[in-house]
């Protein structure tokens, strides 16, 4: 039936779709890994919070500001002090607001045992904490090689709370916090966001506790939204080479699906039959699935790979450019995009014919 015809067609090319969604997918993941991408971004989040003074932004130094040490710029640095971050200068900035007793030791003349790590950001304190530290990458030995690439949010907010309240004994209230918050030199750039949050949750520590984690998962959504446009411009320059790499030409295999049955039911049968590659851990297994797929459905006649024939003609070469346009841009939606499709088509197969009534 002309109908069938169509919808397997459809089917076997969402299929077709899915597989090369996912190999890009796979790519993009190897390489965001490689980069250390998504530790990367959730520093960013953490400096632009807790770090870059207000206003940078408007005066152009969002970028350059990191809050690291004198003569010592960029996120290469942030990233290595951030990882070799300790306890010890995680708490430095408390034990200066404890008291004047280093200023004092320092005026007298007195050698000081604090760490030197004023000019250390609040960003690679926070990491520094004995709470956050256990969400590094480590290696067997202990050694820390990565930082996290995911915070919970009431981690944090505790890891916070412990940095710009010195007091370490007694329970912790709002009287204590607010003390504490006003105490902060107002070079802290994140002094008046706590100073609203306060005044927000008013008497209740609670209240501005889960203030404090709403603001860090807000920021966190922010990153996420920049990390996500960072992957789409990755998928997109990935997904056009794969399409021309492995010249998955979506018109020509188009026409191959709706002319020739056989192809169509085996390509349908694979699509259908519960086997589809997911993305997994290791992206090289998923490009070995992706690639069996593909060798597989080529063996069954469909035209991808370089043994295809060339086009004769302009018209051809323009057919088929636009074919690995299609088959990118398609990619670029992304695999569970596809995986939806595919549910879709296939519960709509399914189906059937509606029966006939008695009457």
């Amino acid at each position: 039936m002309p109908g069938t015809n169509v919808l397997d067609t459809a089917l076997g090319l969402g299929f077709t779709f899915f597989l090369v969604a996912v190999l890009c997918s796979a790519v993009v993941e190897f390489i965001a890994n490689l980069v250390k991408k998504r530790a990367k971004y959730l520093l960013r989040g953490l400096r632009d919070m807790l770090d870059t003074p207000a206003g940078a932004e408007a005066a152009g130094l969002g970028d350059r500001w990191s809050g690291v040490r004198q003569g010592v710029t960029g996120e290469k640095q942030l990233y290595r002090d951030a990882l070799a971050a300790t306890p010890e200068v995680a708490y430095a900035a408390s034990k200066a607001a404890e008291g004047a007793a280093s200023a004092d030791e320092k005026a007298a003349g007195q050698p000081s045992t604090e760490l030197d790590t004023d000019d250390q950001p609040w960003a690679v304190r926070l990491l520094g904490h004995p709470l956050l530290r256990p969400f590094k990458q480590s290696r067997a030995g202990g050694l820390q090689t990565r930082n996290p690439a995911y915070l919970p949010a009431n981690a944090v907010a505790a890891a916070l709370l412990d940095l710009i309240v010195p007091d370490r004994q007694g329970k912790l209230t709002i009287d204590k916090v607010r003390v504490s918050v006003d105490a902060l030199s107002e070079s802290v750039p994140f002094k008046r966001a706590l100073l609203g949050l306060l005044k927000t949750a008013g008497d209740d520590f609670k209240a501005f506790r889960q203030l404090l984690e709403d603001w860090y998962d807000a920021q966190m959504d922010a990153i996420g939204g920049a990390y996500r446009r960072w992957a789409r411009r990755w998928a997109i320059a990935i997904a056009l080479v794969v399409a021309v790499g492995l010249q998955v030409d979506s018109i020509a295999i188009a026409n191959s699906l709706y002319n020739d049955q056989p192809l169509r039911q085996a390509v349908v049968a694979a699509a259908t039959n519960g086997t589809l590659c997911e993305q997994a851990t290791d992206p090289t297994k998923t490009k070995e699935c992706v690639s069996q797929q593909l060798d597989d459905l080529g063996a069954q006649g469909l035209p991808v790979g370089w043994g295809v024939d060339k086009p004769d003609d302009s018209l051809g070469w323009l057919s088929r450019i636009l074919g690995l346009a299609i088959t990118a841009a398609a990619a670029c939606l992304g695999a569970p995009f596809w995986f939806d499709v595919l549910n879709r088509l296939g519960s709509l197969r399914s189906v059937g014919n509606k029966p006939k009534s008695d009457a």
